[in-house]
């Protein structure tokens, strides 16, 4: 069979964003009671909000503040977690 490993994003409180951004996501063909790893890179627009007044891609309200990563088979299935910090 196979799996998709998705990666969601989950930006800081108080940004107008949706709790949960799909970013990045692999399917793996997989056979039963398999596992596998997945790497996911993001680049720094991954990880960045759009400015309406500027009408660019920023990372205000992002850097210094705690970002958590989840993977899951989907936005309700999500199996790991991390949370890591911009600087």
């Amino acid at each position: 069979g196979s799996e998709v490993a998705q990666l969601y994003v989950e930006m800081p409180e108080g940004l107008a964003e949706p709790i949960r951004q799909l970013k990045a996501f692999r399917k793996l063909a997989l056979g039963a009671g398999e596992s596998a790893v997945v790497k996911f890179e993001l680049s720094m627009r991954d990880l960045s909000v759009w400015d309406e007044t500027a009408h660019e891609w920023t990372q205000d309200g992002v850097l210094g503040h705690k970002i958590t990563m989840h993977v899951g088979a989907s936005s309700r299935d999500l199996r790991s977690d991390c949370t890591v910090t911009l600087s």
